[in-house]
């Protein structure tokens, strides 16, 4: 997605969350003084986005692209210190983009799309995943694919890649990109309780929602093509090489289909 806005806003201070290379999570520690440490953005504490990320009460991190960043540390011996730089005001620049652009972070891995509106701001590596576009509806709805949408009542972020393809698409729909007046619980209670017909976003977050109801169910196709990679600062060519050095290797050795079958399981 475009602008992740489902996220925790955190102080005007830099935070600094220290994590070993090789753990499949990421937990606060100390950094050892005698190994390179590579500073990077995924998300806000207390955010989740599954099965991206995940932040625990405990300060650790879980989830497909903290597990692909630890991976791509251990093959380049590097340590990870997670960063959640300030996030600003809701009309400054993409706290991504911005992060790398100051030296908060040298590394973003944080749902960002390489084919979409930052390729003049940030360089990006060669993909870990392809994401798309998904429609989650209730159980016994009538809407069967994409072209039943016309007219509905949708629910997509503003900002997301979701809401500028229904904006585009459906002219007719009636498109949310917040909760509804008197709304309350989560997506899956909107749907389930009439407030929305369908909501869009990443396909892979819609069938985790799913996972944990059988109220709602994920139609089949997936409606865009977005290419997730790591962004580096524009320029820095020397890290570029080097990371996407060690994602060719992982995708040789079967490491991204191995994470990707553990924490997208029924996504594709």
């Amino acid at each position: 997605m475009n602008f992740l806005i489902l996220r925790k806003f955190v102080p005007a201070l830099l935070i600094v969350f220290l994590a070993s290379a090789c753990s499949a999570g990421s937990k606060t520690g100390e950094l050892d003084p005698s190994r390179p440490t590579l500073k990077v953005f995924c998300s806000y504490p207390g955010s989740q986005y599954m099965p991206f990320f995940a932040w625990n009460g405990a300060g650790e991190i879980s989830g497909f692209e903290p597990e692909v960043m630890s991976e791509v540390a251990e093959k380049l011996d590097l340590q990870i210190a997670y960063v959640a730089p300030p996030p600003g005001k809701t009309s400054d620049v993409d706290p991504r983009v911005r992060a790398l652009q100051s030296g908060e972070a040298d590394a973003v891995i944080y749902t960002m799309p390489r084919n979409g509106t930052y390729r003049d701001a940030v360089d990006f590596t060669i993909p870990y995943h392809v994401e798309g576009i998904g429609i989650l509806v209730p159980n016994g709805s009538s809407i069967q694919s994409a072209g039943d949408l016309a007219g509905k009542r949708l629910l997509a972020f503003n900002g997301t890649t979701a809401y500028a393809w229904a904006k585009n698409r459906f002219p007719t729909a009636r498109i949310s990109t917040r909760y509804p007046p008197g709304a309350r619980g989560n997506v899956i209670d909107l749907l389930v309780n009439g407030y929305i017909d369908a909501f869009l976003i990443d396909r892979s977050h819609l069938v985790w929602i799913a996972s944990q109801s059988d109220a709602v169910r994920v139609l089949p196709e997936q409606r865009s093509h977005e290419e997730f990679a790591i962004a580096v600062k524009k320029g820095n060519d020397k890290l570029l090489a080097k990371l996407n050095s060690a994602l060719v290797e992982l995708h040789k050795d079967g490491t991204l289909r191995d994470l990707k079958q553990k924490w997208m399981k029924g996504a594709r």
